[in-house]
């Protein structure tokens, strides 16, 4: 089953973009905190955002797809 949802979602991809996200909520709290360290919670935030929404809109595609 975990092997499905993989392939459905290519989760390889959600894990590729992360070091992206996480440069850009860097340089947005050094920005507006003046620090690079925004805290455990918007990280575990910009997290699940990240992975939620890639993984929302390659199922919404292979919905539309069908």
């Amino acid at each position: 089953m975990l092997s499905d949802f993989n392939e459905l979602v290519m989760f390889k991809h959600s894990i590729f973009s992360l070091p992206f996200i996480f440069i850009a909520m860097i340089i947005s709290s050094h920005i507006q905190y003046q620090t690079i360290w925004f805290g455990w919670k918007l990280l575990l935030l910009g997290l699940l955002a990240a992975i939620g929404a890639r993984n929302f809109a390659m199922g919404f595609n292979r919905l539309v797809d069908v």
